[in-house]
């Protein structure tokens, strides 16, 4: 959660959104759209509206209680509360790290099966962003990996490629 809200501060702030091409058509590609769906329990692929349990009950959901789709703030664990504004913390269950949602591969890319990525996969993706690893041109149509003054693996900013760039540049995505 802390890097897809780090990840959201730093688009607002002009980085650029990686997977965000409008003239390439494929819709919800996008890193911030990926790790949404991710943290909201929702498939990845191409299925995206439909509520996704991993096959040991977990699922990266922490919209558990309260109107579904709108995180829930207050400063009680009451039934209707996502997140505490007293203790700093999200009142869904923690998953465990051997949880299946955070271990177990999904399909990342909504036009194949050959991508696929993980909960802790994602965290690394949104990490390498944060962290100026993972970098988008000044016009926003390509997408490379960065290392020193280098920018390795370039390839046009279009649906998931921002993984591909990733995860051919030694990214852990599963």
């Amino acid at each position: 959660m802390k890097q897809a809200i780090a990840a959201q501060l730093n688009i607002y702030n002009g980085a650029g959104s990686p997977g965000f091409n409008t003239s390439d058509g494929i819709v919800g590609a996008e890193m911030i759209t990926l790790a949404t769906k991710w943290l909201r329990g929702m498939q990845l692929d191409s299925n995206s509206g439909m509520r996704f349990v991993f096959p040991d009950g977990t699922s990266g959901n922490v919209d558990a209680r309260g109107t579904a789709g709108v995180l829930n703030t207050g400063t009680t664990n009451g039934s209707s509360v996502d997140f505490n504004l007293s203790t700093g913390a999200f009142n869904s269950t923690r998953l465990a790290s051997s949880s299946n949602a955070w271990n177990l591969g999904v399909d990342a890319d909504p036009t194949s099966s050959i991508l696929r990525i993980d909960g802790e996969g994602l965290k690394n993706v949104l990490d390498a962003y944060n962290n100026n690893r993972l970098v988008m041109s000044s016009d926003g149509s390509s997408v490379a990996w960065k290392s020193g003054s280098s920018f390795l693996g370039v390839l046009a900013d279009e649906g998931v490629n921002y993984l591909r760039v990733g995860a051919n540049n030694g990214l852990a995505l599963t």
